[in-house]
């Protein structure tokens, strides 16, 4: 599979990208979105971009779908995203 554009629910495009046999990554510009594994051949586990799983499908494009209608969105700030950052700022001392 090569590279596909999809549309999320709010417009965002999404591009899927096969970085490996079973193995599929969503990503918005530069943002890892979320990523489709391939557990069986009828298994496909989709997970958002800190791997917390949003469900079990048995086809590629519901699975595909799935991450699309998770309500993906992409922070104002790019480098927060890019980083994977939940923690809160420190204090400089």
């Amino acid at each position: 599979m090569g590279n596909e554009s999809l549309l999320g629910s709010d417009e965002v495009a999404l591009t899927w990208s096969c970085v490996e046999e079973g193995f599929y990554v969503a990503s918005v510009g530069v943002l890892m979105v979320g990523f489709i594994d391939q557990i069986e051949p009828a298994l496909f586990e989709v997970c958002d971009s800190r791997a917390r799983v949003l469900g079990l499908f048995d086809r590629l494009e519901t699975a595909m779908g799935r991450l699309s209608e998770a309500g993906i969105t992409v922070n104002a700030d790019p480098q927060i995203d890019a980083l994977g950052a939940a923690e809160e700022p420190r204090d400089e001392q």
